[in-house]
């Protein structure tokens, strides 16, 4: 009877074992569970981060590089302008010129 006893017991000190492993891997799950949902957070919110900072570059790159085209449309147009001028003040020396010439003449 010895022997049964001892074997219940051993039957009983196994089963108290194998919970205690139960409960601590359950423990463990929770815990890489837990890890795993914090990782994973952080690695959103950087990702949140970045994509703000892309976004934020790409403004500025987009505002420098519109700041740039305008700056040469501004140059052209005031080439332009300034053609323009030549162009009509030649056309007043001609037309002055022609007047004086009428004037003469008469």
């Amino acid at each position: 009877m010895v022997q049964i006893s001892d074997a219940i017991r051993e039957i009983g000190k196994a089963e108290n074992d194998a919970e205690k492993l139960i409960n601590d891997s359950k423990k463990k799950a929770e815990e890489i569970i837990n890890n795993a949902k914090l990782e994973v957070s952080e690695i959103i919110d950087k990702a949140k981060m970045e994509g703000e900072e892309e976004g934020k570059r790409l403004i500025i790159e987009m505002e420098n590089k519109a700041k740039r085209e305008a700056l040469k449309i501004r140059n052209k147009s005031k080439e332009k302008i300034e053609e323009i001028k030549r162009q009509a003040n030649k056309k007043i020396e001609d037309a002055a010129n022609l007047i004086i010439e009428r004037i003469l003449a008469m």
